[in-house]
């Protein structure tokens, strides 16, 4: 409109489209990495010792096929403690091979060499479950209930 005040038309689209150009060029600010998850070593330590005592139960399958039918169930126990473990490490719980010692001859020996182990598991599950982030407790100290059940299930009398 001839004769008004305020600046050009055009002025004001250029300064507009400036605007639009500087905000649309701009990017987002870079979503921060998640924190360090501070159980994950905890976790790491506690799958290599899933992946032992699943070693464990292997071998003694093999030397006692007779055992086969008792331990199965159990060690299909620690593979599902495996699988929890995959699930919070939001990976699969890396696969290290572990050295296992050797088997007892006798049926009641390797048995006990079991429960013992399964014992010492229960045991280290204690403490690592005080360790842990609350969030993580319960899941290791469920470990640890399973431990402890399978080394009594082990010593219980009931033949092979």
């Amino acid at each position: 409109m001839p004769g008004s005040s305020g600046p050009p038309r055009r002025t004001v689209l250029l300064g507009a489209l400036g605007a639009c150009v500087t905000g649309c060029s701009r990017r987002a600010a870079p979503t921060p990495a998640p924190a360090a998850d501070p159980d994950a070593t905890l976790l790491g330590r506690l799958a290599d010792a899933e992946r032992a005592l699943l070693a464990r139960y292997a071998a003694t399958v093999r030397r006692h096929p007779a055992l086969g039918p008792r331990l199965r169930p159990l060690a299909a126990e620690h593979e599902a403690h495996l699988g929890a473990l995959s699930v919070e490490l939001r990976r699969p719980a890396s696969a290290s091979t572990p050295a296992v010692p050797g088997v007892p001859r006798t049926v009641a020996g390797a048995l006990a060499a079991l429960a013992g182990a399964e014992r010492s598991a229960a045991q280290e599950r204690i403490e690592m479950t005080i360790a842990c982030s609350r969030e993580r407790a319960p899941l290791l100290a469920s470990m640890g209930a399973a431990e402890a059940a399978h080394a009594y299930l082990l010593t219980a009398a009931e033949s092979p």
